[in-house]
């Protein structure tokens, strides 16, 4: 693996002392070498991460893009034997559109005003999602309060008490709802962190895949 540390020349191994870093650090290195703001060259990101695969793979690893910030890909190193799940849009593009800027803000929050900001994208994106799915005559009420266009709680709760009725789906069923407690209830703190903000989009984000399986947005891909 060590190999491609030649790519910056000599100089670059000697001044970071890559031959002697973990294999992490190593990993990371190589991703900031194609971070944006170090190398803005697009085509030349392309040739750079082409050439690492190649010989990470020998080793099982790869780099691969891991969110999009400001239109221009971050990448991160996984195990080319790890199954990525869930890396496509849902199709849904309200959904996809607002999730990605929940994940954009949370990377670029620093303030608490920032946070509490994600946490208001993580409402909106649980109101669309539940808007997409939610279906009156397919998903009967838990009470008899008829949900409102925006209220997210109820609406989802009736779509996973009719999709995962039955004791086989207790678990999943109560995954899906913890989730969506515990995206609601991080909403609302006040006072805002990293940490709350990051839960927050977390638990949203497993809610909104959670229905894209449902849905049957999310399956295998026949070749």
């Amino acid at each position: 693996m060590r190999t491609i540390g030649t790519v910056g020349g000599s100089s670059t191994t000697g001044r970071f002392n890559l031959l002697h870093a973990s294999d992490a650090d190593f990993l990371r290195f190589l991703c900031e070498t194609v971070h944006p703001i170090v190398r803005p060259d697009i085509e030349m990101v392309d040739t750079l991460v082409g050439i690492y695969n190649e010989a990470l793979a020998v080793d099982g690893f790869q780099i691969v893009p891991a969110r999009v910030v400001s239109g221009k890909p971050i990448f991160s190193a996984q195990s080319a034997r790890r199954a990525v799940v869930f890396e496509e849009p849902t199709g849904w593009q309200k959904v996809d559109r607002q999730s990605q800027e929940m994940r954009s803000r949370l990377d670029a929050a620093v303030t608490e005003e920032h946070y509490q900001g994600v946490g208001l994208l993580c409402r909106e994106v649980l109101i669309s999602v539940a808007q997409e799915v939610y279906d009156p005559a397919r998903h009967p009420l838990v009470d008899d309060k008829t949900p409102s266009d925006t209220d997210a709680k109820r609406m989802l709760e009736a779509i996973f008490e009719t999709e995962l009725k039955g004791s086989s789906n207790e678990e999943a069923r109560a995954h899906a709802k913890a989730a969506v407690r515990l995206a609601l209830a991080l909403q609302h703190k006040r006072l805002a962190d990293f940490r709350t903000a990051a839960l927050c989009a977390e638990g949203t984000l497993s809610v909104v895949n959670m229905l894209a399986i449902i849905a049957g947005r999310r399956g295998r891909r026949t070749p």
